[in-house]
């Protein structure tokens, strides 16, 4: 980068990815209209205090970096709306974060930080903070004194649990905590009023509370690859629903109240240790996406032909001849996986797959 740089003094946007960057002049320091400043992909190892000097700076791209550490100086950056410092080196960050009182989008992830600095948390208008794939081991219960964060994502770090005070985020909508270690859920969780997202797969959840009726908003629910064995009754009250992921759990039965969930669009349960699923099926009737295989499923209930909406349908493993013939007659459906079957009727079968791609079904074997 030319030192002659600081020559605009009118630029107002900058935008020097991916050029192989390894060093950032001082002068840069002078652009003081500077508002927009992206430094991403490059090979920066360090960053010039001058840098911070940029008052009016409101977007900083410092992503996919070298950087071991952000300069304390960083706190002169008072209109900063915008910090990008994920996937490079960092094992923590400066207390001075906490001074950035325009922040309101901070994306930490891809780095190896084992905590955050308490005053992180004075970032009173902080909207979305993506911490990913760090090192974290423990969440502050100083977290509920960010009042307007909306977006919270924690997945992929070294979490045992969550700090009872997440309650208070009531501005929150999504909320990621998947592949950590998390045994239980404090139950102030469901207080989140808002919520419309929540992620809590891979970890090591051996129930789901029954306060989970109190997520009224809730449109999507990942519990993938946990212990869960069942679900509470309170699952059918969450009317909003619309994505649930059941998937390699230890599911030996679903409560029926489950059914109720008129607007589920797209349901997972593969891999689990179901053997039957409940003639209530009929009852999800915005149904597009049903995963059922791995399961040890000795029959399917004949109500499941009237999901008329369903699209992608996948019963690897134990799907009878005589449920085929009515499964075909789904309007909406586009692909349907039937692996590892044991059909006996060839000339049957393939009847069906030639009717299937005429009705431009995808059929895989």
């Amino acid at each position: 980068m030319p030192r002659a740089i600081s020559k605009l003094k009118k630029l107002r946007f900058l935008a020097l990815n991916s050029n192989c960057i390894q060093t950032v002049p001082e002068s840069i320091g002078q652009l003081q209209s500077l508002e927009v400043l992206y430094l991403g992909y490059n090979e920066l190892k360090s960053l010039p205090e001058t840098l911070f000097n940029l008052k009016n700076l409101e977007i900083l791209s410092l992503e996919n970096n070298k950087l071991t550490h952000i300069p304390e100086v960083i706190e002169k950056l008072e209109s900063l709306k915008t910090l990008y410092l994920y996937s490079n080196k960092l094992k923590f960050l400066p207390e001075s974060i906490g001074q950035l009182q325009s922040l309101e989008v901070l994306y930490v992830r891809d780095n190896e930080l084992v905590s955050f600095p308490k005053t992180l948390f004075n970032l009173k208008n902080l909207e979305i903070l993506n911490s990913e794939s760090n090192k974290l081991t423990y969440i502050s219960d100083d977290i509920d004194k960010l009042l307007n964060l909306k977006t919270l994502n924690l997945h992929n770090n070294k979490l045992t649990s969550l700090p009872e005070s997440i309650g208070q985020l009531q501005s929150l909508e999504v909320l990621y905590v998947r592949d950590n270690e998390l045994v239980s859920l404090p139950e102030t969780l469901f207080n989140l009023k808002n919520l419309e997202k929540l992620s809590l797969g891979n970890n090591k959840l051996a129930r789901v509370p029954d306060e989970i009726y109190m997520l009224e908003k809730l449109k999507s629910l990942s519990l993938h690859n946990n212990k869960l064995e069942n679900l509470p009754e309170s699952i059918g009250q969450l009317k909003l629903l619309q994505f649930l992921d059941l998937g390699y759990c230890e599911m030996k039965s679903l409560p029926k109240t489950l059914f109720n969930l008129k607007n589920l669009e797209m349901f997972s349960l593969e891999s689990n240790n179901l053997t039957h699923i409940p003639s209530e099926i009929d009852k999800l009737e915005n149904l597009k996406y049903f995963s059922l295989h791995g399961n040890k499923l000795i029959d399917l209930p004949e109500s499941i032909e009237k999901l008329h909406h369903l699209e992608v349908f996948t019963v690897y493993s134990y799907l009878f001849t005589s449920l085929l013939e009515d499964i075909i007659q789904f309007s909406s459906l586009q692909r349907i996986y039937l692996d590892d079957n044991d059909f006996k009727d060839m000339d049957f079968i393939s009847k069906v797959v030639r009717y299937l791609k005429q009705k431009y079904t995808q059929v895989f074997f």
